[in-house]
């Protein structure tokens, strides 16, 4: 996992403030605390898919907008993992 000890974390981003993601497979992503330190994580894919994930720490999170792989780090920690809803 990348080194993520300098990250700053935002407690309580908006899913309009989405970050674009450097990514052949994720276009924007966005982390929305919820309580009892979850959130749920908002995916937009670069196919016009958009997914929410629920309960997801704000550590994976982190991890996911540091990893130099997107589609990589989605497929082994993010993907079948959480509940989600396809937006």
């Amino acid at each position: 996992m990348p080194d993520i000890s300098n990250f700053e974390f935002i407690r309580d981003p908006s899913f309009g403030d989405l970050e674009p993601m450097d990514s052949t497979c994720v276009e924007t992503a966005g982390w929305e605390f919820q309580g009892s330190g979850l959130g749920d994580l908002h995916i937009d894919f670069t196919d016009g898919t958009s997914y929410t994930y629920h309960e997801v720490s704000p550590l994976v999170y982190a991890n996911f907008q540091k990893a130099l792989s997107h589609g990589w780090f989605f497929n082994k920690y993010i993907r079948n993992n959480y509940s989600v809803t396809r937006d």
